[in-house]
């Protein structure tokens, strides 16, 4: 009798066992995908950040401070300046972040050309 017992328990926990298993690799794969997902989102944005810290550092170096110096810096040397910003920006990515960018935003120069104009703000 109890081995009747025994046998009918265990074979209720291999059917639990069974029927659970996959539910719960189900939900922790999805668990670690969103989780992926947000490493990878939380990497990007740092990776654009840094790109374009550098970038308006690199443009201010290269080209605004001349601009300054020969009372040039008007309102299309400023235009010129952003895109190179933008253009540095982009290049500084890597095909990660780009990627991430396209997928999540579509147009990269208008996504990153307000970051630019914020940092210049801060610059200043």
């Amino acid at each position: 009798m109890q081995e009747i017992i025994g046998d009918a328990l265990k074979n209720l926990i291999q059917t639990i066992i069974a029927v659970t298993f996959p539910i719960l690799i189900t939900y922790l794969s999805r668990y670690l995908a969103s989780m992926t997902k947000s490493e990878v989102a939380e990497r990007c944005i740092m990776e654009v950040a840094d790109a374009v810290t550098t970038a308006v550092l690199y443009v201010n170096q290269t080209y605004v401070d001349e601009m300054r110096k020969t009372n040039a810096f008007n309102t299309a040397n400023q235009r010129y300046a952003l895109t190179m910003a933008t253009d540095k920006a982009k290049d500084l990515l890597s095909d990660e972040a780009t990627q991430f960018l396209e997928k999540t935003h579509g147009n990269i120069a208008q996504y990153i050309a307000p970051k630019i104009e914020a940092a210049v703000k801060r610059q200043k």
